[in-house]
C-alpha cells in the first residue's frame, strides 16, 4: 500500500511539476533561512550558559558623559572601583576583574615555538567566580609575577601530559625575552565563552609585558584600567536600582562618567556596546528567522491553494476510489503522502542549501561545529507543523470534493472559493511587504552609501598601528612616492578610524550657569587635517596666535554651547581659556545609528607632539581604482625597508561599509527571499488561472456562444485578481510602512518614505498579473467553443 501511495504522490507532483518546483524551492529557501538564523540566535545564548549562577553575573560599564567615547560607553573601569564594588555595595555577592580581555602571544619550549595561544589575565576575584578548576599545581600564579597557569587541553596538545608545573615558557616580542613558569593546571570553559584563554595570569604579569621597554618589573595593578569588571549579585538584586546607586559609589567626583549599566554576561557577546560596529545586531537575527517563516508561509499557502483547487478536479478519482471500497482514511493517507513526500524533497533541497552557504555563514556568524543534525532537528518541526496544518485543510476540501463528486457538481464559491482568495491574498501580501521592505532598505542603504556626511571618505586609506615607532616621515615620503598616491599627510592623528580620543571639559562660557560644563571630543591637528578630510570651514578661519590656546569646533559644538555665531568666543579663564577661531560643519565618524559628537580641534601642528599624544598614523589619498595595487606595494615598502615591523593599513570606505555590515547582510537576505515570495506569487497566480481555467473551460465556451468577446472573458478573470491584489496592497502597505518606520528611527541619517515608492511597486505588480492573467486567458478565450463543448 505504501509502494501505491508513493507512486501515485510521485505521478501527481510530476504531472504539475512548474508548480511542485516552485513549492520546493520556496519552502527549502525559508526552511534554510529559518534554521541557519535560529541556529545562530542559538549559539549567541550559549556564551558562558555553563558558568555558575550565570543568571546572577552582569559586567560593569562606565556611560561616558565625555565625547572622549565615541560609542558613548566603555568597560574600563579602574581598581579603586574595582575594591568600592567589593567593599561598599552590599549587594554585590563577589567581584572579579580582567586586566585585559584576551592578548595573543607565541611561547616557546626549549627550541619548539607553541604557536598562538590566548592568555587571560584576571585576579583572584575572577578565578573564584567562575570556579576555575585546579589539576595540578596551585593558586600562587595569581599573586606572583612570571607565573601562569596553562589549560589542561592545552598542556595536552602541547606535551602530551598534565605533568607540567614548573616547566619555563618564553616569549619572545621585539627582541625582548621574557620567561613565564607553568605554577598550575586548570580546567578550561566547558562551552562558548567571551574570555577564551589557553593560558591563565595576574595583572602583575601584564604589568610587566606593558612596561617592559621602560624597565618597570613590579608594579601594582592599581596603577592600570581594568579591561573589564565582572560582579555576582545577590539573588532578587534589583538591577536598575543598583545602576543607580553606583552613580554616587564609584568615580562619583568624575564629570565624564554619566552612570553605570550592567550587562548580563551571557548577553555580553551580542550586546557588548563597545563591539557593536561591523558585526550583525542581535535583533536582525530574529527578523532573519521571521522572513523565513514568512516564505515558509507564503509557500504553504501557494501549495494548499494550488491542491484545494487540484482536488476539486480530481474528485472523479477521489469518486472512483470510494466507490471500489477505499475509505476516507486510506484516500486521506494517499492525499498526506504526496503532501509528505513535498516535505521531504525540500528538506533535501534546503539541507543542499544550507551545505553550499555554510562556509561564508560561519564565517559570518562564528558559529562553530556542524550545523546539520540541529538544522535537521528544525525541518522536523516545521514539517509537523506544516502537517498539522495540512491535515484539518485536505479534510475539509477532501469532503467537498467527494460531495460534489457524487452529486455531479462543482462548488468555486463559498467557503471553497474563500480558502483560495484567502491563499492568493497572503501570498500577495507576503511578496508586496518584501518587495516594499527591499525597497526600503534599498533607499536607505543608497542614502547612507552616498549622504554627505561631511568630510572625504571616498579613496582614502590610513597607515596605523606601527610597532615599533619608525621616522614617520621618511615613510610618508616613501609611501608618496609610490604610484597611484595622490597626498599623504605623516604623524597625523586619522579621523577614521580613531584609534586613540581625548575628552575636554569645557566650562566658563556661560555667564549666567558658570558652573555649566560641556564635554568634547578632541582632536589634535588643524588646518592640515581638516583640508586632507575636505571638512567644511563655515565660518571664521584657522588659529594662527602662538600666545594662546586658539580652537575650531563643530556644529554640533557650537549647538550645545548656545553659541549661534561661536568665533570670538572663548570657553574657559586663565591659562586654561580656549579661543574660538572656527567653525566647522559636521561630519561623521561613527556609525549611522549614532549621533554627532560635539568637538574641538587643537591645532597643534608639530609633529613630534602629534604623535606623542596619539597622532602616529600616515593618512594617505589614492587614485580611484588603486586600492588593491597600493595595498601589495605597501606590504611589499615594509617587507623591505621595515622588516619586523607591524602595521595596520585601513580604507576608510571599507571602515563605513563594515559599519553597514547588519544593513548589508539584511538586505542581500531579504532581497533573495523577496524574489522567492515574488516567484512563488507570480507562479500561484499562473497556476491558478490555468487550472481555474481549466475547470470553467466549458463556461467560456458558453459565453463565446452567447456572443462575448475574448477582451470580455479577459476582464472577468482581470477583475477578480486585481481586486485580491487591491485588497493585498491595501494591507501590506500600512504594516510595511509601520515596520520601516520604526526601523528607520534607528537612524540619524534617514530616507524618505515617498509616495512615489507604493505607487511603483503597486503599478509594478499590476503588471506582473496582468501578464499572467493575459497569457493563458487568452488562449482560453480564443479556443474554438464547439471543441470545448465536444471534449466536455
Amino acid at each position: 500500500m505504501i509502494q501505491h501511495y508513493l507512486k501515485v504522490a510521485w505521478r501527481n507532483l510530476l504531472k504539475y511539476r512548474i508548480q511542485t518546483l516552485v513549492s520546493i524551492l520556496g519552502l527549502a529557501v525559508g526552511f534554510a533561512c529559518f534554521a541557519l538564523s535560529v541556529v545562530w540566535i542559538r549559539y549567541e545564548l550559549t556564551f558562558d550558559a555553563f558558568q555558575p549562577e550565570a543568571g546572577r553575573t552582569y559586567v560593569v560599564f562606565r556611560k561616558m558623559s565625555s565625547s572622549s567615547s565615541v560609542t558613548g560607553m566603555s568597560g574600563s573601569l579602574s581598581y579603586n572601583s574595582l575594591q568600592a564594588l567589593r567593599n561598599k555595595v552590599p549587594e554585590v555577592e563577589t567581584a572579579g576583574c580582567l586586566y585585559q580581555h584576551h592578548m595573543e602571544v607565541t611561547p616557546r619550549y626549549g627550541d619548539t615555538n607553541l604557536g598562538r595561544m590566548q592568555m587571560l589575565l584576571a585576579d583572584s576575584g575572577f578565578v573564584r567566580m567562575f570556579g576555575i578548576e585546579l589539576l595540578r599545581g596551585d593558586y600562587t600564579f595569581i599573586s606572583q609575577l612570571a607565573t601562569v597557569a596553562i589549560e589542561q587541553k592545552t598542556a595536552l596538545r602541547c606535551f602530551g601530559t598534565l605533568d607540567v608545573v614548573g616547566r619555563k615558557l618564553v616569549e619572545t616580542e621585539d627582541g625582548e625575552e621574557f620567561e613565564m613558569t607553568i605554577g598550575a593546571v586548570v580546567g578550561g570553559w566547558q562551552g562558548h565563552s567571551n574570555y577564551p584563554f589557553q593560558l591563565l595570569g595576574s595583572g602583575q604579569l601584564m604589568a610587566r609585558m606593558y612596561d617592559r621597554l621602560a624597565g618597570i618589573a613590579d608594579l601594582s595593578p592599581d596603577v592600570y584600567s581594568l579591561s573589564a569588571v565582572l560582579v555576582r549579585l545577590r539573588p532578587h538584586t534589583d538591577v536598575s536600582a543598583l545602576e543607580a546607586k553606583l552613580d554616587t559609589v564609584l568615580e562619583g567626583g568624575n564629570s565624564h562618567v554619566a552612570g553605570y549599566r550592567l550587562i548580563p554576561l551571557t548577553q555580553l557577546h551580542y550586546s557588548n556596546p563597545e563591539q557593536q560596529e561591523g558585526r550583525i545586531r542581535f535583533d536582525y537575527l530574529f527578523l532573519f528567522a521571521t522572513t523565513g517563516l514568512l516564505v515558509i508561509l507564503a509557500s504553504l499557502a501557494n501549495y494548499l491553494t494550488l491542491y484545494a483547487t487540484r482536488l476539486q478536479m480530481r474528485r472523479r478519482e477521489v469518486a472512483l476510489r470510494k466507490v471500489s471500497g477505499a475509505s476516507s482514511a486510506s484516500i486521506i493517507g494517499l492525499l498526506l503522502t504526496e503532501f509528505s513526500l513535498l516535505l521531504l524533497m525540500a528538506g533535501f533541497v534546503g539541507q543542499v542549501l544550507i551545505e553550499l552557504v555554510g562556509r561564508p555563514f560561519r564565517a559570518l556568524s562564528g558559529v562553530e561545529g556542524s550545523v546539520y543534525g540541529e538544522s535537521l532537528l528544525y525541518f522536523v518541526g516545521v514539517a509537523v507543523v506544516s502537517v498539522l496544518f495540512f491535515v484539518p485543510v485536505c479534510l475539509r476540501h477532501y469532503r467537498v470534493a467527494a460531495a460534489d463528486a457524487f452529486r455531479g457538481t462543482t462548488r468555486c464559491s463559498g467557503r471553497v472559493g474563500l480558502f483560495h482568495r484567502g491563499g492568493l491574498v497572503l501570498q500577495l501580501f507576503v511578496s508586496l511587504l518584501f518587495i516594499f521592505c527591499v525597497s526600503v532598505l534599498l533607499k536607505q542603504l543608497y542614502h547612507l552609501r552616498t549622504a554627505d556626511f561631511g568630510l572625504e571618505r571616498h579613496n582614502i586609506a590610513v597607515i596605523s598601528s606601527i610597532y615599533p615607532a619608525i621616522d614617520f616621515t621618511e615613510l610618508g615620503q616613501r609611501v608618496e612616492a609610490l604610484p597611484g598616491v595622490r597626498q599623504v599627510l605623516s604623524g597625523q592623528q586619522a579621523l577614521v578610524p580613531l584609534y586613540v580620543s581625548m575628552g575636554i571639559t569645557a566650562e566658563g562660557w556661560n555667564e549666567s550657569k558658570p558652573d555649566e560644563k560641556l564635554n568634547l571630543l578632541a582632536y589634535m591637528g588643524g588646518k592640515d587635517i581638516i583640508r586632507f578630510y575636505g571638512i567644511r570651514l563655515l565660518e571664521g578661519d584657522f588659529p594662527r596666535a602662538q600666545d594662546r590656546l586658539e580652537v575650531i569646533i563643530n556644529e554640533s559644538a557650537a549647538r550645545a554651547l548656545g553659541m549661534a555665531h561661536p568665533v570670538g568666543k572663548s570657553i574657559g579663564k586663565g591659562d586654561d581659556a580656549m579661543y574660538i577661531t572656527g567653525l566647522v560643519k559636521d561630519f561623521r565618524v561613527t556609525a549611522p545609528t549614532l549621533p554627532v559628537k560635539p568637538c574641538v580641534f587643537y591645532c597643534v601642528s608639530d609633529p613630534a607632539t602629534l604623535i606623542a599624544m596619539g597622532g602616529g598614523q600616515v593618512l594617505i589619498k589614492y587614485e580611484e581604482g588603486c586600492w588593491l595595487d597600493l595595498q601589495r606595494r605597501i606590504r611589499m615598502l615594509f617587507k623591505e625597508q621595515y622588516p619586523g615591523t607591524g602595521y595596520v593599513l585601513d580604507s576608510m570606505e571599507d571602515i563605513y561599509n563594515g559599519f553597514l555590515k547588519s544593513e548589508t547582510a539584511l538586505l542581500s537576505l531579504v532581497s533573495v527571499l523577496g524574489g522567492v515570495c515574488m516567484l512563488i506569487s507570480v507562479f500561484g497566480i499562473f497556476s491558478m488561472i490555468t487550472l481555474s481555467c481549466e475547470q470553467r473551460r466549458k463556461e467560456v465556451a458558453i459565453r463565446k456562444v452567447n456572443g462575448a468577446r475574448a477582451k470580455d472573458i479577459l476582464r472577468l478573470f482581470a477583475r477578480e485578481y486585481f481586486l485580491l491584489l487591491f485588497v493585498s496592497a491595501v494591507i501590506a502597505f500600512p504594516v510595511g510602512y509601520a515596520v520601516m518606520k520604526r526601523w528607520l528611527e534607528q537612524y540619524v541619517e534617514q530616507t524618505t518614505l515617498s509616495w512615489w515608492l507604493y505607487v511603483s511597486i503597486f503599478l509594478g505588480m499590476v503588471l506582473l498579473v496582468a501578464l499572467c492573467i493575459g497569457w493563458r486567458v487568452w488562449r482560453t478565450a480564443n479556443e474554438n467553443p464547439a471543441e470545448v463543448i465536444k471534449r466536455e
